[in-house]
C-alpha cells in the first residue's frame, strides 16, 4: 500500500487521465459533508450563493476527495469548539468552494515552507499527504487552491475551478 501510494504521489495527475463529466457541485458538497461526519457538528453552515445552474464538468470522484480532505482538516482544526461555514461562489469565469474554519490556524512560515508538501504536517497524527493531493487534484482541473491562516485564528481554503464554456 505504501509502495502504491509513494508511486501516485510521484506521478504527475494529467487532466487526460480524469473522467469530467458534468457535476451538480452542492450535492458534491452534501456528500462530501456526509462522508466526513460533519453533517452530525451542530456548529457546520453550507451558504450557497450560486445560483442553480449548469452543471460544472469536473472528475467529480477527485473533486469530493478534495471536499473530503478539507473538511477533515477543518474538524480536526476546530476541535469541537468552533464554526465550520462552507460556501460556493461564481467569480467570473471561475467557481469557488470556500472551506473557513474557527479553529487552530497555521503560522504564515508553516504555510509558505511545508503546507502543499508530501509528509509535512502540523498534526500530531496525519501523514501530510491530503493537501498535497488536493493540490495536484485542484491543478489538475486547472484551477487553483488558495489559503488564508492566522496561528489561533483558523484558515480559509478556497478552491477555484474554471468554468468550462
Amino acid at each position: 500500500r505504501i509502495q502504491k501510494l509513494i508511486r501516485r504521489l510521484s506521478t504527475p495527475l494529467e487532466p487526460e487521465a480524469l473522467e469530467f463529466q458534468p457535476t451538480d457541485l452542492h450535492e458534491l458538497i452534501r456528500r462530501a459533508v456526509k462522508t466526513t461526519g460533519a453533517d452530525e457538528l451542530p456548529n457546520i453552515q453550507f451558504q450557497a450563493e450560486l445560483e442553480d445552474g449548469p452543471p460544472v464538468s469536473v472528475a467529480p470522484l477527485e473533486i469530493q476527495r478534495v471536499l473530503h480532505n478539507l473538511l477533515i482538516n477543518a474538524v480536526e482544526s476546530i476541535r469541537g469548539k468552533g464554526e465550520i461555514q462552507l460556501k460556493l461562489n461564481r467569480y467570473g469565469t471561475n467557481i469557488c468552494i470556500t472551506v473557513k474554519d474557527t479553529g487552530c490556524g497555521m503560522s504564515q512560515e508553516y504555510i509558505d515552507n511545508d503546507l502543499f508538501k508530501p509528509f509535512r504536517t502540523s498534526k500530531e497524527k496525519g501523514l501530510g499527504i491530503g493537501l498535497y493531493q488536493c493540490r495536484t487534484i485542484v491543478e489538475a482541473h486547472q484551477g487553483r487552491i488558495e489559503v488564508e491562516s492566522t496561528q489561533g485564528g483558523g484558515s480559509v481554503f478556497r478552491v477555484c475551478l474554471p468554468l468550462k464554456k
